[in-house]
């Protein structure tokens, strides 16, 4: 037990630094790039490469780790991405010209750094007997973190500039490479190779519906600035809509966090998140700026629930040994529907109306959510 205090500690340092980089990366790439003399599309090339790495690494890579080496191989993926945050950097300070360098190094970061959320997930839940409170408080954190990332990386360019910035985040995981490899357990359980793969169709539903909920968000966010727009020619308020979101997400998760568990968690994660579609499918049709202030509140509220179950619904139905396998599943399936969404949802505006962007990427996201939970059901039913 006198290992708990120490590790849990060090669980909580390391799971905001390591999410700040995730958070800050999209705006240092797009500000930082456009800083240097390049486009934004370059810099949103080189957001996107992130995430293109980090759902390949999640999904190839966590079950390669190995247990009785984890904890230094923490600390290698630390230092490693660590470097090439820095070696983006120096590119676009001093040869923008090779922007396409900084997007591949990028993109390496996020494929070998995409395992350390789901081993800092794992480990804990194996460090506690309620995982629906330590994943409540880690959504908190996630939160937190999308809040304060984007505004710190426009900062950190800003106030100083793009080697600076990448410099930042660099530091960043020099830090998490002293504490991360603390908070691991001296218990804790994981398999290496194939038998430590999660298998997908018997946790189908929330790993889709993962991808749903980020889907749902990056849709929503797509979607404030032309609504803002619209009404008041520009979208100097977009910031403060997207922020109240996030913190209905934060307060509902520490109410929700409270309860130690809840009945049923399935059929609360399924309403949930069918709410949340349904939320986002009236978007496009707000006609006012309170009512759409009330929207994103309730959608940060419901998303709570979703975000929170679905990670506890996994932690019941897969064994340590293949959790960290499992919730780099959820986290790269969320990558790519906030991908997706994110780039989908602003054509359909432009090609259609707002209206028929809500209304088609919330029939779309029932529809994938519908098709998982067929998937799973023929799964439980053949065994």
């Amino acid at each position: 037990m006198g290992y708990f205090p120490s590790n849990q500690l060090a669980w909580a340092i390391a799971t905001p630094l390591t999410r700040l980089v995730v958070t800050t990366i999209p705006m240092v790439a797009v500000v930082g790039t456009a800083a240097v003399g390049k486009s934004y599309a370059a810099g949103g090339l080189i957001s996107g490469s992130y995430a293109a790495g980090e759902a390949a690494g999640a999904i190839w890579l966590t079950h390669k780790l190995k247990q009785v080496e984890i904890g230094r191989e923490l600390r290698t993926i630390c230092l490693v991405g660590a470097m090439l945050l820095l070696l983006a950097g120096v590119i676009l300070w001093f040869i923008p010209s090779l922007w396409l360098g900084a997007a591949i190094a990028i993109l390496v970061l996020g494929a070998i750094s995409s395992p350390i959320p789901g081993v800092l997930r794992s480990s804990a839940t194996q460090m506690t007997s309620s995982s629906q409170r330590i994943l409540a408080i880690d959504n908190v954190v996630n939160q937190i973190c999308w809040v304060l990332g984007p505004i710190l990386g426009v900062v950190l360019v800003h106030q100083t500039n793009t080697v600076i910035a990448y410099l930042s985040l660099a530091l960043l995981l020099l830090g998490a490479a002293v504490v991360a490899p603390l908070a691991i357990p001296s218990d804790y359980r994981h398999e290496s190779g194939e038998g430590g793969k999660a298998s997908f169709r018997p946790i189908a539903v929330p790993v889709v519906a993962s991808g749903v909920i980020m889907a749902v968000t990056a849709s929503f966010d797509t979607l404030v600035p032309g609504l803002l727009t619209h009404w008041f020619g520009s979208d100097e308020k977009a910031s403060f809509v997207l922020a109240l979101l996030a913190l209905g997400s934060v307060v509902a998760s520490s109410v929700f966090g409270i309860k130690k568990s809840w009945p049923k968690p399935e059929v609360l994660a399924m309403i949930s998140t069918v709410f949340m579609i349904a939320l986002l499918a009236t978007v496009g049709s707000v006609q006012s700026y309170s009512i759409l202030l009330g929207v994103a509140v309730l959608i940060g509220v419901v998303q709570a629930p979703s975000m929170v179950l679905r990670q506890v619904i996994v932690s019941d139905l897969v064994s340590h040994k293949r959790r960290a396998s499992a919730f780099s599943l959820l986290y790269a399936a969320g990558g790519i529907g906030y991908s997706l969404a994110a780039g989908v949802t602003p054509w359909t505006a432009d090609m259609l109306s707002a209206r028929w962007a809500s209304a088609v990427t919330a029939g779309a996201c029932l529809a994938i959510l519908g098709w998982a939970v067929c998937l799973q059901r023929r799964q439980t039913t053949s065994e």
